[in-house]
C-alpha cells in the first residue's frame, strides 16, 4: 500500500511569499523613513512613504486572495456535507463534483469512490435478495425467516398458503402475532437459544393438518421456522 504525502497548495506558498515581501517592504520603507527624511529635500521620506504603501497593498491584496481561496473551500466543503447528508438518506447515485483542485479535491474523490462502493453492494444484495425471494417462492416448503427480536423478515407463498397469510400484511409483525401456534413459537424461540435446528412434527387444528417443522437460526440471534 502506498502512502501518499499531500504537497503543499501552491496558493498557499504564493501568498506565503507576497505576505513576506510585503513585510519586508514595510519595514524598509520605515528604515529608509528614519534615516533619509532629510535627503533631497524630504525626498527620502516620500519615497518610504511609497514604499510602505506598496508593502500595504501587497499585504491587502494578499489577504484578499485568502478570503477568496477560503470562500471557495468552503463551498466545497459544503457540497460534500450535502453529499454526505443525501447518500445517509438513500440516495446513492448522488456523486460530489470537485468545484477545483483545492485541499477538499482528494475528499471528494474519496468520497464519490466510497458511494460507488457502497452503492453497488446495495445493488448486489438487493440482487442476491431478489433471487432468494424468487427461490423461496418455487419450493414446496413454507419458509417464514424472523429477525432477533422475532419479528417476519420474509414468507414465501407455500407458508402464506398454509397459514392463510398475505405477504403485504404480515411482513414486520411479530411471529407470535401472526402464527397462532404455540409450539413454532417455542421451536423458534428455543432454536435461537440453543443455537441448533430442532425438528418436531406440529399439528395445525385451523388447518386439520399436520406438519414437519424445521427451525434454525441464521446468524446470530435469528430464528426461521
Amino acid at each position: 500500500m502506498a502512502l501518499r504525502i499531500p504537497s503543499l497548495p501552491v496558493w498557499k506558498i504564493i501568498v506565503s511569499f507576497l505576505l513576506f515581501v510585503s513585510v519586508v517592504i514595510i519595514f524598509s520603507g520605515f528604515y529608509v523613513f528614519n534615516l533619509g527624511n532629510d535627503i533631497d529635500g524630504g525626498q527620502g521620506g516620500k519615497l518610504a512613504i511609497t514604499v510602505v504603501l506598496i508593502g500595504i497593498l501587497i499585504t491587502f491584496l494578499s489577504l484578499l486572495t485568502i478570503m477568496a481561496v477560503r470562500l471557495r473551500i468552503n463551498r466545497s466543503m459544503n457540497k460534500l456535507t450535502e453529499g454526505i447528508f443525501l447518500i445517509a438518506e438513500g440516495y446513492l447515485d448522488h456523486r460530489v463534483p470537485a468545484i477545483s483542485r483545492d485541499e477538499t479535491l482528494d475528499l471528494s474523490n474519496a468520497f464519490n469512490q466510497m458511494a460507488e462502493t457502497v452503492s453497488a453492494t446495495v445493488n448486489t444484495l438487493s440482487s442476491e435478495r431478489n433471487t432468494l425471494s424468487a427461490l423461496l417462492d418455487t419450493m414446496a416448503d413454507g419458509v417464514i425467516v424472523t429477525d432477533e427480536d422475532g419479528n417476519i423478515t420474509l414468507l414465501n407463498k407455500t407458508a402464506q398458503q398454509i397459514f392463510n397469510l398475505e405477504n403485504s400484511e404480515y411482513l414486520g409483525l411479530r411471529l407470535s402475532d401472526v402464527i397462532r401456534d404455540f409450539e413454532i413459537i417455542q421451536m423458534a424461540s428455543d432454536c435461537v437459544d440453543i443455537e441448533e435446528s430442532i425438528q418436531d412434527e406440529i399439528e395445525i387444528p385451523e388447518v386439520r393438518r399436520y406438519l414437519s417443522v424445521t427451525a434454525t437460526p441464521i446468524g446470530s440471534g435469528s430464528g426461521g421456522g
